[in-house]
């Protein structure tokens, strides 16, 4: 099937061959080659569609268009920014496994949009809606795929800014970790090396500092982080308690973890113990009286999210074939259900 990406036409289902809409006359193909097949998703900035790039064999894809549904001037212009802000992260990114593509930016017919490699899978957020909680091996599972991602971004001077379980894509085959939506990812540039700007992110999911004052380090990607492990390991909503209690739920945040959670987990939040990169480096720096400090020495002395877990279901080497979170039997380590 085609689908008419007009907003504005009431029947956008078309044949696979159409090159014209047969009901409002919009091209079907943009930049004459990027068809869209169906609506995978719509939210406050546009829509986003699953399509076919007919000049790579069909390949899948990703087409964001820019609909932004924002009242007056102001908040139209930084829709807008924010829209094109993607696609220069991701372009100064450069490639990396777990961070979809960019494949092409452009306007066409006055409006914009931004194509990205297709990553099958569903997001961490569904998969908690269908699964339930997620295990403590689980959540081990996700510091050791999502820490060097960040680790990349911030490299790269880049923070994310809006980490949450709908923002991470749990790939089907592997059940690779996939991080997405640099909308309002921003760049480091002042020598604080704290981003100063708009109140911008999840309420629930942000740091204090990034919701009073719009201030952002990368130790605000890590916060979230450990706030979204929070919400998949117990079920709870941090947004909904950030509406019942602000930021005061985080004085008893251990009330809801449950009780066979292991010391090592429990504590790596409790004591505020860092947790560390894949090179030793401690993730996102340190936060001292609201400046950020970067740590480039090794801490091989020091606790890593790198080889085993805190549960003691230690890897011994051989595949464990399991069903689960990602659809079908998974192999490996790091399996749908996380036996390692």
């Amino acid at each position: 099937m085609s689908y008419c990406i007009n907003p504005d036409c009431s029947q956008p289902q078309n044949k696979p061959t159409d090159e014209i809409c047969r009901n409002c006359g919009s091209k079907l193909l943009l930049k004459e080659r990027y068809r869209a097949i169906k609506v995978l998703g719509q939210g406050g900035f546009g829509r986003t569609y699953l399509a076919i790039d007919q000049d790579r064999l069909n390949a899948s894809c990703v087409i964001k268009q820019f609909l932004p549904q924002v009242q007056g001037t102001g908040a139209l212009e930084k829709a807008t920014e924010l829209f094109y802000q993607e696609a220069i992260r991701l372009n100064d990114l450069g490639v990396h496994p777990q961070i979809p593509d960019l494949l092409a930016f452009f306007t066409q017919d006055k409006r914009q949009y931004l194509v990205q490699e297709f990553v099958p899978g569903m997001n961490l957020q569904k998969l908690l809606e269908r699964y339930g909680k997620f295990t403590e091996a689980e959540i081990w599972a996700i510091l050791r795929d999502i820490l060097p991602i960040l680790e990349f971004v911030h490299e790269r001077q880049v923070i994310h800014r809006d980490i949450k379980p709908e923002n991470i894509i749990r790939r089907q085959g592997d059940n690779k970790l996939f991080l997405i939506d640099f909308g309002v990812a921003k760049l480091l540039t002042d020598p604080q090396r704290v981003i100063t700007g708009t109140s911008i992110g999840t309420s629930g999911y942000v740091p204090i500092e990034q919701m009073s004052e719009g201030k952002a380090y990368p130790a605000s990607d890590i916060y979230s982080l450990g706030v979204t492990c929070f919400h998949l390991l117990t079920g709870v909503s941090p947004y909904s308690l950030f509406i019942k209690r602000g930021y005061s739920w985080l004085q008893t945040w251990q009330d809801y973890v449950p009780p066979e959670v292991s010391p090592r987990l429990n504590d790596t939040g409790k004591t505020g113990r860092p947790l560390y990169y894949g090179n030793g480096s401690p993730a996102g720096g340190r936060a001292s009286g609201g400046k950020e400090h970067w740590h480039s020495h090794r801490n091989k002395g020091r606790q890593r999210i790198c080889g085993d877990n805190s549960a003691g279901n230690h890897h011994n080497g051989t595949e464990t074939e399991t069903r689960g979170r990602g659809g079908g039997r998974q192999c490996g380590r790091l399996s749908a259900r996380g036996n390692h």
